[in-house]
């Protein structure tokens, strides 16, 4: 059995979910080249003059098809006296799952524009508790239209 690799120089931030992708090298490599056969951290074997064509093109990002079908950040690849670059690599979960992801029905504790006005953002630094007070304005405005006036004081 064979597994399809796709090599690529990421250049964005782990923690990101948009991906700027240049594909480096692509290979057919026998199952056998997975030399620790785990979903989360697999350890790819090459040969040490396949592993520096790809990484002389910056490769620092794989896919691997089937039977993982998930992409990696590729760590620091160790050369061995055997002739042969082990490489760890650590499963990109947020673009393995990016389609997934959006697709869901969710509250999500942290987004950009899809929030949860109840839930608490811990970047966001706020006193417990609320202070009321309770003003005349020389305006008059409906709720139910879906205005309202909103007044925030802080220190």
């Amino acid at each position: 059995m064979s597994v399809s690799l796709t090599l690529y120089k990421n250049r964005k931030l782990p923690n990101h979910t948009s991906r700027t992708l240049t594909a480096v090298a692509a290979l057919a490599v026998p199952d056998s080249v997975i030399e620790k056969f785990d979903l989360t951290d697999p350890v790819i074997v090459v040969k040490n003059s396949d592993y520096m064509s790809f990484a002389n093109g910056g490769a620092n990002y794989l896919h691997l098809d089937a039977p993982f079908n998930r992409f990696y950040f590729m760590g620091t690849a160790t050369a061995g006296a055997d002739g042969v670059t082990r490489i760890p690599c650590h499963v990109d979960v947020l673009f393995t799952y990016l389609q997934e992801a959006l697709n869901a029905d969710v509250v999500a504790s942290r987004s950009s524009s899809n929030y949860e006005i109840g839930l608490e953002d811990p970047l966001v630094k706020v006193l417990k508790g609320y202070n009321y007070n309770f003003s005349k304005f020389n305006y008059t405005f409906t709720p139910e239209a879906g205005q309202y006036i909103l007044q925030v004081g802080g220190r």
